[in-house]
């Protein structure tokens, strides 16, 4: 066990009480600020290995807490996915079919683009705005929850008002009236 200076003749040590620590606080000898070799500090007591969430100081002496900083970084995931969707859409506006018009074949881009490209990009928002929400939950950043949650309204929002007036033009320029 470890030892600590007794604090008043400076001379004499006292053992630890905790198994597998090198030092230990003066005023609580259960609290561990040192472990042995091959042992971590992690609450005042000593661990052969981190809990989950926790990681290994620079030193490998103690465990802490798991921060941003230590997750595995892709820079802009949504946005590169984003430009991906938007150059796949945009090379399937040069894909043309082959159609008969006025006794001519004729190549005709059947595609609309920005629909494709917003149809495409719909999913993605959402599944941004989710992964915002568990890492305000993991990081406990509640204020940045509560604008997410507000932005995922926003962009439903605009998503119901695309849907409405893209439907209202559909249904007015490609299906017939119907006779009453």
């Amino acid at each position: 066990m470890g030892t600590v200076l007794n604090g008043k003749d400076d001379i004499n040590c006292i053992d630890c009480d905790v198994e597998g620590c090198d030092m230990c606080e003066y005023k609580n000898l259960t609290r561990c600020l040192l472990c042995t070799r091959d042992l971590k500090v992690f609450q005042g007591g000593c661990r052969s290995s981190c809990p989950k969430g926790f990681k290994t100081n620079s030193d490998n002496s103690a465990c802490v807490l798991l921060n941003l900083q230590d997750l595995g970084v892709i820079y802009f995931p949504f946005l590169t996915m984003a430009a991906i969707i938007t150059l796949v859409c945009v090379c399937g506006m040069f894909k043309k079919k082959a159609v008969w018009r006025q006794g001519r074949r004729v190549k005709v881009a059947e595609q609309n683009t920005v629909t494709a490209i917003l149809a495409g990009i719909a999913p993605l928002q959402f599944m941004a705005v989710v992964m915002q929400w568990t890492l305000c939950f993991v990081f406990k950043v509640w204020v940045h929850g509560v604008l997410a949650y507000f932005v995922m309204i926003f962009i439903g929002c605009i998503n119901l008002a695309f849907l409405i007036t893209y439907c209202c033009k559909f249904h007015g320029r490609y299906l017939p009236k119907q006779k009453m």
